[in-house]
């Protein structure tokens, strides 16, 4: 499962639409629905119902992990982020 698998999925999440989610994480329309797309294949189920745009069942109990996961790669990253540059 990669981060920006689901940093694609809860950005749909949270607007609501592929494409202003797309705008938000400088990406492509395609490329966000492509990230959805293999996320719902590496877990086997729809997260989401396209028309209308909403959540299924897997997709409301992913929503709080995939909000973990990210909060927790940010806080890694941030753990070493004095250690970075003239070292």
């Amino acid at each position: 499962m990669e981060l920006r698998h689901l940093a694609s999925f809860l950005a749909v999440v949270e607007e609501g639409q592929f494409a202003r989610a797309a705008a938000r994480l400088f990406l492509s329309p395609p490329a966000v629905t492509a990230h959805v797309r293999r996320l719902e294949r590496e877990l086997g189920v729809p997260l989401l119902e396209r028309s209308p745009l909403r959540l299924t069942e897997a997709g409301e109990r992913l929503v709080p992990h995939a909000r973990a996961a990210l909060a927790a790669a940010d806080a890694a990253a941030d753990a070493v982020a004095d250690l970075r540059g003239d070292a």
